[in-house]
């Protein structure tokens, strides 16, 4: 059997169009001395919330529920005509 090789990540390239970014955010947070619960924090898990999403729907796909951050809606029908938007948690 052959030898599958999987390269690693090159971190160092990855980040480095984020150098700048990723030290500023650092320093505020340094500056602040706010390590948890800060606004620098807050500000993070927004953003996470806001990227991450799913997808729900049943087996033929006529029945789809979309959520992302604190908004979410549902597409009905084979053509995905939305029938609820904009549902948000409170």
């Amino acid at each position: 059997m052959a030898e599958i090789r999987v390269p690693q990540i090159d971190l160092k390239r990855q980040h480095a169009a984020l150098r700048a970014e990723l030290l500023e955010a650092t320093e505020r947070v340094l500056t602040s001395a706010w390590f948890i619960m800060g606004p620098e924090g807050r500000a993070l898990e927004e953003e996470l919330a806001a990227a991450s999403g799913a997808r729900y729907a049943n087996k033929d796909e006529t029945f789809v529920f979309w959520n992302k951050g604190d908004t979410a809606f549902v597409t009905e029908g084979k053509d995905g005509k939305e029938t609820y938007s904009g549902c948000a948690t409170k």
